[in-house]
């Protein structure tokens, strides 16, 4: 069982599980899916997805896609 820092963790997290076992699919859309394998997690305690701030540094842009999807 994983408990989260945040809902915003729990929801990049969740997204993650249900592509990698198949549950959902999605077409391909190279911006977003740039976006949604940049995210890195730590275990606190608790699962917690990295800000969004240091994937902005990294990516060079907001990560608006991936926000939308996952929500």
């Amino acid at each position: 069982m994983n408990l989260f820092k945040n809902f915003r963790s729990q929801s990049y997290w969740q997204l993650r599980e249900d592509l990698r076992k198949g549950v959902i699919d999605m077409p391909r859309h190279d911006m977003l899916w740039e976006e949604l394998v940049a995210p890195t997690f730590v275990d606190e305690p608790k699962t917690v997805v990295e800000p969004k701030d240091e994937i902005k540094k990294r990516l060079g842009r907001s990560p608006d896609h991936a926000d939308a999807c996952v929500m």
